[in-house]
């Protein structure tokens, strides 16, 4: 069943704001590690990303690329971060480093 692009919108929003629900859930939490905090606030981006890749009609396949998201929505002329305000590295915003590498000075973020 194909749904409407504004129904794949919303459904995309209402799941992005339950990763995000979870990101401030769980981000004083010591029992979680930065790992799994990440993985919601990555799944949070993606999916809002995606909410208006699927409004404006634009198929995206099965990726978790940020990146690649973000230049499918500039292809279609939408206004998304460069230069600076997107990293300093283009692949930054690449989700294929394991998050059990990400350096532990991030937990200094933690409250």
């Amino acid at each position: 069943m194909r749904r409407e692009p504004r129904d794949l919108a919303r459904l995309f929003l209402d799941k992005a704001a339950q990763d995000e629900a979870a990101v401030r859930v769980l981000l004083p939490s010591r029992q979680v590690s930065d790992e799994i905090v990440a993985f919601h606030a990555q799944q949070a981006c993606e999916k809002a990303l995606k909410a208006v890749l699927a409004l404006h009609g634009v198929r995206y396949g099965r990726t978790h690329n940020l990146g690649a998201l973000l230049d499918l929505l500039a292809d279609e002329g939408v206004d998304v971060p460069t230069g600076p305000e997107r990293g300093r590295d283009p692949d930054a915003l690449r989700c294929d480093v394991p998050l059990r590498e990400l350096p532990q000075r991030h937990r200094a973020l933690r409250p």
